[in-house]
């Protein structure tokens, strides 16, 4: 395949998402599946919550188009519909985790049923389980970066054009085919997302199906290079921005006996907020930190193990030095900041979120 035609694929994607999005803006009010403002959602009216279905079907008629009936791409397409959909009653219901927990596994075990899964040299139970796991990660990390208008967009076209990169030099034309399409399909959405105020989120049902979407891919093109320790340790870097984030939240919400599923304002993104003052220009800065932690990825990839291991080793000592850094800022910024500014809880947030705003404030 042409990089003429991968590039026509996204650029059809994109075309479909702008010309579907406003469809899917009309179907979220008249279905009353919005985003309303209260809590931590600061936005200032009730938003759309159906632009992930806009980016998914754009992206599954371009793909289907270029990758034609390549067995993966069908496994992974029926994934991220299935997380979509479970993302959507979430949107409607606000699920607990187990069932959203529960789906992620699912469509972990059918990416492990379809050959798309881990394949190391180690008993199967264990390749399916590290599939399973890496899946879940993947795709709530995305999740939770999805708490500003245009930072998951930005972070997943930047990713998805790493690995359809990746995918390209592989020689694999139907994986490069469909990142590059769900590539073209976010930055067709994007600009609905971050107008102002935005016209319309991704919601659940699109930071899941993208979120696998971008797991899946991942192992689908790690699976084309030589099995090796390398590919193990380098892997997470092709999501590297999501995933720092949600290790940042976890060992700062353990630090402070917070639990790990309350709501709060405690993301890299709100910390470097304090630094960057536009939500574009943040979508801005991470989307350039991922394409600088992609392309070390990549050529981490044709290092050996132990070369390997010392990149990302330093790339991860680089970000939890910068981590660090904004988090004291934000600490010292709490602590001189008026009285009236500081988090206080508020009778009009949930329980969850006061006890949040309560242990931060202890920090």
């Amino acid at each position: 395949m042409a990089m003429i035609d991968l590039i026509g694929g996204a650029l059809l994607a994109a075309l479909l998402a702008a010309l579907l999005t406003p469809i899917a803006i009309r179907v979220a009010h008249a279905t009353g599946l919005l985003d309303r403002p209260g809590g931590w959602k600061r936005q200032a009216r009730a938003t759309p919550q159906l632009g992930g279905v806009a980016v998914l079907v754009a992206c599954t008629i371009s793909a289907t188009l270029l990758g034609g009936g390549d067995s993966r791409l069908i496994a992974i397409l029926a994934g991220a519909i299935l997380l979509c959909a479970v993302g959507i009653v979430d949107d409607f219901r606000a699920l607990r985790p187990p069932p959203r927990l529960l789906a992620e596994a699912c469509a972990g075990g059918l990416l492990w049923a379809s050959d798309l899964g881990w394949n190391l040299t180690v008993p199967w139970w264990v390749n399916l389980l590290l599939t399973v796991l890496w899946v879940i990660g993947i795709v709530n990390s995305f999740n939770l970066i999805d708490l500003m208008d245009g930072l998951a967009t930005s972070v997943a076209a930047v990713a998805l054009g790493t690995v359809g990169a990746l995918a390209l030099a592989n020689h694999d034309p139907a994986m490069a085919a469909l990142a590059f399409a769900l590539a073209g399909a976010a930055l067709g959405f994007l600009p609905y997302n971050t107008s102002s105020p935005a016209r319309i989120f991704l919601g659940d049902g699109g930071s899941m199906s993208i979120g696998f979407a971008c797991a899946a891919l991942i192992l689908a093109v790690l699976r084309s290079q030589p099995e090796g320790v390398s590919t193990v340790i380098v892997a997470p870097l092709l999501f590297g921005v999501p995933l720092l984030d949600m290790g940042f939240r976890i060992a700062l919400r353990l630090s402070t006996g917070v639990t790990l599923i309350t709501a709060g304002p405690d993301s890299l993104a709100n910390r470097l907020g304090e630094l960057v003052t536009t939500p574009r220009a943040i979508a801005g800065v991470a989307a350039a930190t991922q394409l600088i932690v992609g392309g070390i990825a990549i050529a981490a990839l044709g290092m050996t193990p132990i070369r390997a291991a010392l990149t990302v080793a330093t790339v991860l000592a680089v970000g939890l030095c910068a981590a660090a850094r904004l988090q004291l800022g934000s600490r010292r910024a709490v602590l001189h900041e008026p009285e009236t500014h500081r988090y206080e809880p508020d009778l009009h947030r949930s329980g969850a979120d006061a006890a949040f705003i309560e242990a931060r404030s202890s920090v």
